[in-house]
């Protein structure tokens, strides 16, 4: 058993490393047969077990808090738009369903003969001693992370706004609300986030409240309504500057 389980963390661990080389988003969700409780208490002791050896490889790379065992890294959190738990209505169980809002580019869905025309138009336009062929779309990522250091300053600052508001909303679900009700840890909240609202209300030009004023619940509301701002100002600069580019190949 202990061998097989061994394997097992060795198997999810490598894939782990070689997912993170292409910058992927990764979920990993399982009954491992291992205790994160213990786990913690391994720690302070400073003892490990193989059992909960699993759960060093999680922290190790950087993943994030647990849920039934459903753990996420990090990169994957600015995607985010939204999250939340929910009761199940097709099963009955006494777990909760997670619904998740991501903000991506559909890749996954580009024939074949789109990649051809692509690549094409690539190997025209950057042509370098090694080919720039995408053969899937995983090229495409890598691709993708080198192209994206060109964009607009405006989109890239709108783009990393959106995620980080996206996180303060997952901050402030339903069930972590009851845990900013103490006046000192409220107010510590607020202005642990005051940079990030002060810096996009000056680059927006919104006349923001007193911020620190605000219950958390009013602090909530006024980052969801910055949230929605923000995305339609990322829209509109995101469909300028696509028009903008198709323009500039249709000239060309």
């Amino acid at each position: 058993m202990k061998q097989e389980i061994t394997e097992l963390y060795a198997h999810v661990k490598d894939l782990i490393k070689e997912e993170i080389k292409h910058k992927a988003r990764i979920i990993i969700m399982g009954d491992f047969n291992a205790s994160y409780d213990d786990y913690q208490q391994e720690i302070k002791s400073n003892k490990h077990s193989w059992k909960n050896s699993i759960f060093m490889t999680l922290k190790q790379y950087g993943f994030k808090d647990t849920n039934n065992f459903i753990w996420v890294n990090y990169e994957i959190i600015p995607d985010l738009i939204y999250a939340s738990t929910n009761k199940p209505h097709v099963v009955f169980t006494d777990h909760s369903v997670v619904t998740v809002y991501f903000s991506y580019d559909n890749i996954f869905r580009i024939k074949a003969d789109e990649w051809k025309t692509f690549t094409e138009l690539m190997e025209e336009l950057c042509p370098s001693k090694e080919s720039t062929y995408l053969s899937n779309s995983r090229s495409l990522n890598r691709l993708w992370n080198e192209i994206k250091k060109q964009l607009p300053e405006s989109i890239v600052y709108f783009k990393k706004k959106m995620r980080q508001l996206s996180k303060i909303l997952l901050q402030l679900t339903q069930k972590k609300l009851p845990a900013y009700v103490d006046e000192c840890k409220r107010y510590n909240y607020i202005n642990s986030k005051l940079a990030i609202i002060t810096d996009l209300s000056y680059r927006l030009n919104i006349d923001k409240p007193n911020i620190l004023a605000l219950s958390i619940l009013e602090f909530k509301q006024f980052v969801k309504d910055l949230f929605n701002i923000v995305t339609i100002r990322f829209k509109k600069k995101d469909k300028e500057y696509k028009t903008e580019r198709i323009k500039f190949f249709v000239d060309k």
